[in-house]
């Protein structure tokens, strides 16, 4: 499936947005991280699954997850159309969110992910986001790990 074209990629994984394993919704989850790898062709299916939601009632957990699937591949979008010295700074600002609930804060971590592959230029905003108050301490954690170069040994979701 790797090399097949992104739109057939998403195609494949549109009917697994619902599936729950007898351990919760890990496939749907799986199904909505690959989904936003994808961007574009990604972002059809996402928007098109949470449209559903107006017409039957989804999971709000797997809901919650596809809305976020769609604010990476904005956020991707959007550092891709800046320039070098503004990218730093959007993944910054995307990092402090506004809520404190488990579904921000993974993505503020996914987000402290992208930081941290942009070191050394990114260490000014690490070093930031760590005296934040308006970070979760879980994130705290993730980019003081991001400076050490210990961010490979935590496992970014998305």
């Amino acid at each position: 499936m790797s090399t097949a074209d992104p739109k057939q990629r998403a195609a494949v994984l549109a009917p697994l947005l619902e599936q729950r394993g007898p351990d919760g919704p890990y496939y749907a989850y799986a199904a909505i991280d690959y989904l936003a790898e994808l961007g574009e062709a990604g972002e059809t299916v996402l928007r098109g699954f949470i449209a559903e939601d107006a017409k039957r009632s989804i999971d709000p957990e797997i809901m919650g997850r596809a809305k976020l699937g769609v604010r990476k591949i904005e956020l991707t979008r959007q550092v891709a159309s800046v320039g070098p010295a503004d990218v730093v700074q959007a993944l910054s600002t995307a990092a402090r969110t506004p809520t404190r609930r488990q579904m921000d804060r993974e993505f503020a971590k996914w987000v402290v992910g992208e930081l941290a592959k942009r070191r050394p230029e990114a260490e000014s905003g690490l070093r930031l986001m760590i005296d934040d108050s308006r970070v979760t301490e879980d994130v705290q954690v993730a980019a003081r790990l991001a400076l050490t170069g210990s961010a490979d040994n935590i496992r970014w979701r998305w």
